[in-house]
């Protein structure tokens, strides 16, 4: 057979006919295979050479090479590590006994950590002065870095880009804390955890709380709690201190903890000689919101339209006449407070009993407890109180276990709420109390309540620092007038904001001997402005997406436009858009305005306002704020016509909305006749193409052909 009819086989390279050749192919193929299955599946030797890794150890098992691939955090040899896979526990022992014998050092090769952990971990720091980049906030003298270095660590939200550093410095963090026996560290993941973990924690910190041992939660991720879950957080953030058998009883009851409360109390060891916590203990683990907070009613600083002498809601507080009502309004304005102040009262009467829930924590159960114990002591004539935090909370239908109880009397309702009640509240249950609606905090009263809290630490306050004779004033701080009005006036009406960041000052000026200014004689340390603009810095805005903001100033914008004030336009627009608003939410709201206000004035305006939206979905935020800013002027300052818009509203109003009877017919010219029964219905005869004062058709249903709605 000559050479042109043989063909070389691909497998073994030997040459076979023409007309053999895939048969031979197809079977060599299947002996390779077979092959391959009785050797483990290892590669041909013709391939083994190159790639030695393919090669197999005599002492490499199968279970060898998969405890191999783990993390080195598996190992027995290494530290244990903090994550527990229950689903792996049983191979994982099984692994441990089919591994090869340990070496003689129990401390495993440098290298092959390495090669087993992520580069990110290996170089993770321990320790502060190891933390690189951030300088802003963890420079030697900067505010962050100080509470850490002093253990003094306050509630705070670490927000940035992946791979910022945010987890390296809870790491340094639980480091710290691992030093120290009376703090606990707890780290969580939103991705992982849920609410039940998190009520898990508060349970074990409240037991800490009592042998004076703090608890810190580091929650990861923590925007992917919904709004509901985040307020599981709230009622444990204020009240740091309330539950240690040192302090005073506090007047928060929960029902659900009642037993368990009584036996940690038995169980508790024997209190100091001492029932009073030093001055400077209380300061470092209670927020000064909690440490100012009044006691009595004339301590109370703000709300003169109803807590002024003569105001309703003052005359019945001081006669303990109290009726069901929902305090409304933003937080930090004193609702809390206020309640704080009730309570204070109910103690010192023996026929009222004042209880504290929150919707956030609590439930139907919860309340049916209250009402049970209401009504026994309403058999004795005493009176129950119910505060409930964020009412809003509960639905329609848990807001319906009130009514029958507060319309007889059994419990007197105090609902706090930062919702408007018009929306979040049955009507029912505001026909049965009366709202009282708090503002925002004056700056006047933030900076009094500022003074408060200065004096707490044994600090003044004064018109202006140079000149002044420091001998002269008996203190350990001191803070010029104008450095608490800037404060006052940062915290948009939040008392609640404005004491923990004067809080966070006092901290970082004490714990640095270089922050401020000291005299040598008495001690006296400045806080000035310029200490205040470096460390603290505007972090919020008050701007709910969900609640009467969101409405209120998209609203504003829209009408803005419409009066063709570019001005306010803009302020609003830029306002929502450093609130955290959506760009796409404003861009869709003057997509509208540019077709109702503006419409056939400038119909250009309707594609500006698409090209906006279109940029904004392209190319996201922060980039498209000067888009979205451009387009809100071009909007107001464009001519305007509501031709179209108003045109539109008449015909759906008189003629679609309200018209009587049946809707009149298509005319059978204007029909669609797909169909041969169509057409001998007479559907699109006589029908064409010409103008309407050309074609001799009327194009309006039967009896309408007078309609004009654009007179």
């Amino acid at each position: 057979m000559s050479s042109q009819s043989e063909s070389d086989c691909p497998v073994c390279f030997k040459k076979f006919p023409q007309d053999s050749i895939e048969s031979h192919v197809n079977k060599c193929l299947f002996l390779s295979s077979s092959e391959s299955q009785d050797e483990d599946r290892k590669p041909s030797s013709s391939f083994k050479r190159p790639f030695s890794i393919f090669e197999k150890s005599p002492s490499t098992s199968k279970k060898a090479r998969i405890s191999t691939a783990g993390s080195s955090k598996k190992s027995p040899e290494l530290d244990e590590t903090d994550v527990i896979d229950l689903s792996e526990e049983e191979d994982s022992k099984q692994e441990v006994e089919n591994a090869p014998p340990k070496p003689s050092s129990s401390k495993k090769p440098k290298d092959s950590v390495k090669s087993s952990k992520p580069l990110a971990e290996v170089v993770r720091p321990e320790v502060l002065d190891d933390y690189i980049g951030q300088e802003h906030v963890m420079s030697k003298n900067a505010v962050l870095r100080t509470v850490l270095e002093k253990n003094e660590i306050p509630s705070m939200i670490l927000w940035g880009p992946p791979g910022c550093g945010k987890t390296t410095l809870a790491h340094i963090v639980a480091n710290q804390c691992k030093q120290s026996q009376n703090i606990r560290f707890i780290k969580l993941s939103a991705t992982m955890s849920g609410i039940n973990e998190v009520k898990k924690v508060v349970e074990n910190a409240k037991t800490d709380q009592k042998y004076r041992r703090k608890t810190i939660l580091f929650m990861d991720e923590i925007h992917r709690f919904n709004k509901l879950q985040q307020d599981t957080f709230l009622p444990h953030l204020d009240r740091s201190s309330k539950k240690s058998p040192e302090l005073d009883e506090t007047d928060v009851i929960d029902l659900s903890e009642e037993e368990d409360s009584k036996q940690e109390v038995e169980d508790a060891p024997p209190k100091p000689s001492s029932s009073k916590k030093p001055k400077d203990s209380v300061k470092s683990s209670k927020p000064l919101a909690e440490v100012v907070r009044p006691e009595v009613l004339d301590d109370y600083i703000g709300q003169e339209h109803v807590m002024s002498k003569n105001a309703v809601l003052r005359t019945v507080l001081e006669k303990n006449e109290i009726p069901s009502m929902i305090l409304w309004g933003p937080p930090g304005c004193g609702k809390t407070t206020l309640a704080h102040i009730v309570a204070n009262q109910c103690k010192q009467s023996q026929n009222i009993r004042f209880i504290k829930l929150s919707a956030t924590m609590s439930g139907i159960n919860e309340v049916k407890k209250v009402v049970e114990n209401a009504k026994t002591d309403q058999k004795y004539r005493r009176k129950t109180i119910l505060f409930m935090d964020e009412i809003h909370r509960f639905n329609k239908l848990q807001q319906d276990t009130f009514l029958p109880h507060v319309e007889s009397g059994v419990i007197t309702l105090i609902g706090a709420t930062t919702e408007n009640p018009s929306f979040s509240l049955n009507s029912a249950l505001l026909s049965r109390c009366r709202v009282i609606i708090l503002e925002k905090l004056a700056t006047e009263d933030i900076v009094k309540i500022l003074e408060r809290g200065i004096r707490e630490y044994d600090g003044i306050c004064l018109e202006k620092i140079e000149g002044t004779d420091r001998m002269d004033f008996d203190a350990k701080l001191a803070i010029d007038r104008e450095s608490l009005v800037w404060l006052a006036q940062m915290c948009d009406g939040d008392a609640r904001i404005a004491l923990n960041s004067l809080q966070l000052a006092i901290q970082t000026l004490t714990a640095n001997d270089d922050c401020g200014s000291e005299n040598g004689n008495d001690g006296l340390k400045i806080i000035t402005l310029d200490a205040i603009r470096e460390g603290i810095k505007k972090s919020h805005l008050l701007y709910d997406r969900k609640g009467d903001q969101h409405y209120d100033i998209i609203s504003a914008l829209h009408k803005s436009i419409r009066a063709s004030d570019d001005n306010a336009a803009l302020y609003y627009c830029v306002r929502m858009m450093a609130g955290g608003e959506d760009p796409r939410y404003i861009c869709r709201r003057m997509v509208r305005a540019a077709s109702e206000d503006i419409g056939l004035a400038d119909p250009n305006a309707v594609s500006i306002a698409l090209s906006a939206l279109q940029a904004v979905q392209l190319i996201g935020m922060p980039e498209a704020d000067c888009i979205v800013a451009q387009c809100a002027v071009y909007l107001a300052r464009a001519p305007k016509s509501q031709e179209v818009y108003r045109a539109m509203m008449k015909c759906r109003s008189e003629d679609i909305t309200n018209w009587k009877g049946p809707l009149p017919s298509v005319p059978l010219h204007l029909r669609n006749a797909p169909t041969k029964l169509m057409r001998e219905m007479g559907c699109a005869k006589g029908y064409n193409m010409r103008h309407k004062d050309d074609s001799g058709l009327q194009y309006m249903p039967e009896g309408m052909e007078d309609r004009d709605y654009f007179q």
